[in-house]
């Protein structure tokens, strides 16, 4: 069975949601992705923190329509998950096709499935056009934060 990419590095949470038609999870990456196993493929991520900044823990209310996230730096977020269907999927695909990239919504706060999923959102802002993700800038930019992250614990280290 082939994945569909989605974290760089390793993954700190995952859950399931809907029957188990959905997953959420976040990584070392600072980024909370929601995964829709119907459709083997990421419905939507988001990126929580920055920088320096970590998750360091993620709960989901018992209604499965809205996830929490703190920060490192105290921060608080709340990300609503709208029109999520609640059904198992019927099975799971042995591989996805190489031609079909992964779309994604970008939403700060809020993951709206409601709205058409490829739609891009920023800051408010909505565009109709579709975004495929550019794995090459992401995985660059997500090996840049590690480094960044790795040198913020070294200096951390050397302080004690």
């Amino acid at each position: 069975m082939e994945l569909p990419r989605g974290h760089f590095g390793r993954i700190e949470f995952c859950q399931f949601l809907k029957g188990r038609r959905y997953l959420i999870s976040y990584g070392v990456d600072c980024t909370v992705f929601l995964w829709d196993l119907g459709e083997w493929k990421a419905a939507a991520y988001t990126r929580v923190a920055q920088g320096r900044e970590s998750i360091l823990g993620m709960a989901v209310c018992p209604s499965e329509d809205r996830v929490f996230c703190l920060t490192a730096f105290g921060r608080f977020i709340v990300i609503d998950l709208c029109g999520l269907v609640n059904d198992k999927p019927k099975e799971f695909p042995t591989s996805m096709s190489a031609s079909k990239e992964m779309t994604s919504v970008i939403s700060f706060g809020r993951f709206d499935r409601q709205k058409d999923p490829m739609t891009l959102k920023n800051s408010g802002q909505s565009s109709n056009d579709s975004k495929p993700i550019n794995w090459t800038e992401y995985y660059e930019e997500m090996n840049a934060i590690a480094d960044e992250n790795t040198e913020s614990e070294d200096d951390l280290n050397e302080d004690h």
